[in-house]
């Protein structure tokens, strides 16, 4: 299983990456299906692209009285203070 890991990182990368190429200032919503698990998220995209933008992947972490959302708050945010960034708020599986 750990040898495949990489593998798996990189498909779900590559079809971020096709899925947000249509991510508009408002997010674009995203699913990713990887293995056994779907991944949803939103997509953001800075205002200034590149052909090979920088992508930020943002993943919640364990706060039990907070709604996990945050990270889509960040992901926006940072798409919109920086130049050549998708950035993607994923809820985590679990």
């Amino acid at each position: 299983m750990i040898s495949s890991f990489p593998g798996v990182i990189a498909a779900i990368v590559v079809t971020l990456l096709v899925q947000v190429s249509a991510a508009s200032a408002a997010g674009q919503p995203i699913q990713v299906q990887g293995g056994r698990w779907l991944l949803a998220g939103r997509a953001y995209k800075s205002a200034k692209l590149s052909t090979h933008p920088h992508l930020i992947v943002v993943i919640h972490g364990d706060a039990p009285s907070v709604n996990p959302s945050y990270q889509y708050v960040f992901a926006k945010g940072a798409a919109a203070a920086l130049d050549d960034v998708v950035a993607v708020g994923i809820l985590r599986p679990g």
